[in-house]
């Protein structure tokens, strides 16, 4: 997916508390930041987030975690995400390469 930078996606990633730069910091405590013992989805590549969104709304009762590599990309997401304040929805700047170093 191309898309045009967006000068602000780093900050506003890094000020977001629903974005997690450093997955690897919340390796088995992803239950305890949704505040639930809901089941996790997880989706990789989540692009601009259309079909996670969608999941998220239409499934409260399960949380999701939308990661996705490119800060950019992430933002629009985040968009999204703070439009609706969904709370069953966190996003993930990171690499699939790494997804065990992720989660338990």
């Amino acid at each position: 997916m191309r898309v045009r930078n967006r000068s602000n996606s780093k900050e506003r990633l890094e000020n977001s508390p629903v974005v997690f730069l450093q997955p690897k910091n919340n390796k088995g405590v992803w239950k305890e930041i949704f505040g639930n013992e809901r089941p996790i989805y997880l989706e990789i590549g989540s692009g601009k987030g259309k079909f996670i969104h969608a999941l998220a709304e239409k499934h409260p009762d399960i949380n999701f975690i939308a990661m996705e590599a490119q800060p950019t990309v992430l933002s629009f997401l985040l968009d999204k995400l703070e439009e609706t304040h969904r709370d069953n929805l966190k996003l993930i700047s990171g690499n699939a390469e790494e997804l065990l170093e992720y989660f338990s």
